[in-house]
């Protein structure tokens, strides 16, 4: 079985953004929220950084509805992938990118999955815009075709893959609560100071009485990876993680894009991390950026591994330290010859440990935390899988989608 094919252009109505006057007050802070291509990083938008009024939208913007899609045609990320993102409510968006407005007999969310599902042929249309960057033609996706079936089959494909959607948004929602919680702890022990009974510790020098103020090199190991020679490609296609930077999004690193093989690991600077070891990106625009292994894995040059080492090491601890000096960093990044930071810098950071007892009791709080979050994400990565398998198949009629709510309604 396969259902009919139509150009994009019949699906959909492609519409133009714009940004308003940004010195005009009046534009902006308001409540409709505005789309640029910093948030085209979510597969579902709600929320934006900027918003702007209802004047704004008539004055340099556009106003679309619910279940708009928005589409990356210019920029890097085309070298890699073609974006796309779903709209939850009525928004505005700029000209970097187009929006794709369904027509009456279009489900917007089955044509949202139909695009997941053909993401990789339309980015391979890419071609090059000058400068790096990359540019899809307007005239090459309108008349890019999608398999289309009744409004009724669309709407029951759609629901298919709503529900994997759906799961994962729930459990994110859970991962950001338990982050937050994390977040909220450290920051009230560890920057305001405000652990348990600190009324009657002396405080010296912004130095807690039993507190020890060093480095991060005197709690913590440091360590960083290496690139098997890519002439050699018997070091590629094994079974060993290895984790690069844009890898590192703040989450527990459980699958890799490229793995290696013991030799690679034999003939390189490369080296077998455990699990729980925290990874800081060290170079370029990635600098500070983390992650934490929920396997044993290697990493590339420019990941440094952070590991325990002093009797109040944790990992946990070493995670939410980065992630609220990641401007610190990168400010050291900025103002050296290049926009890199070394091992050594990383190492001679400053860092303050509390008394065992202290950690003792941040740790008790927050690991359950962790735990809670690593299984969430891995039960998150393996329904992204799930569902990116299923798409393909789905969207193109070759599953039968009246069995399959069949079969889910039993």
């Amino acid at each position: 079985m396969s259902w009919p094919k139509r150009e994009l252009r019949h699906c959909a109505r492609f519409m133009s953004g714009g940004t308003p006057y940004k010195k005009n007050p009046d534009f902006w802070n308001g409540s409709i929220p505005w789309v640029s291509s910093g948030e085209m990083t979510e597969q579902f938008i709600m929320q934006t950084s900027l918003s702007i009024t209802k004047e704004g939208a008539d004055a340099g913007s556009k106003i679309v509805p619910k279940g708009t899609i928005f589409a990356v045609v210019r920029g890097m990320s085309l070298a890699t992938e073609f974006r796309i993102s779903y709209a939850c409510r009525e928004m505005a968006f700029n000209q970097d990118l187009k929006a794709l407005v369904v027509k009456d007999d279009i489900d917007s969310y089955f044509l949202f999955c139909a695009l997941r599902a053909n993401s990789k042929n339309i980015r391979d249309l890419s071609t090059e815009a000058g400068h790096g960057t990359k540019k899809l033609e307007m005239q090459v996706l309108e008349s890019y075709e999608i398999h289309i079936p009744s409004i009724a089959e669309q709407k029951k494909a759609a629901s298919v893959i709503k529900n994997y959607d759906d799961l994962i948004q729930t459990n994110q929602q859970r991962i950001t609560l338990l982050e937050e919680a994390a977040q909220r702890l450290y920051d009230e022990w560890f920057v305001k100071l405000r652990f348990p009974n600190h009324e009657q510790v002396p405080v010296v020098d912004g130095v807690p009485d039993g507190w020890t103020l060093g480095s991060v090199g005197d709690f913590y190991e440091t360590s960083s990876g290496g690139t098997p020679s890519r002439s050699n490609m018997d070091y590629y296609g094994g079974d060993i993680l290895w984790v690069r930077t844009q890898e590192l999004n703040g989450n527990y690193i459980f699958e890799t894009s490229e793995k290696i093989t013991i030799d690679a690991v034999k003939n390189s600077s490369a080296k077998i991390f455990p699990e729980n070891t925290v990874l800081v990106a060290m170079y370029g625009v990635t600098i500070g950026e983390l992650a934490i292994l929920g396997a044993t894995a290697s990493t590339n040059q420019a990941c440094c591994a952070i590991l325990e080492k002093h009797e109040c090491s944790s990992y946990i601890h070493a995670f939410l330290f980065f992630l609220f000096n990641k401007k610190g960093l990168l400010n050291i990044a900025q103002g050296s010859a290049q926009t890199n930071v070394s091992q050594q810098v990383i190492k001679a950071f400053p860092m303050m440990m509390p008394p065992a007892r202290i950690m003792e009791k941040f740790i008790t709080f927050c690991e359950p935390h962790f735990l809670l979050k690593k299984e969430l994400e891995l039960q998150n990565q393996k329904l992204m899988q799930a569902r990116d398998e299923l798409l393909p198949r789905l969207m193109s009629g070759r599953l039968d989608v009246s069995r399959m709510s069949a079969d889910r309604e039993e």
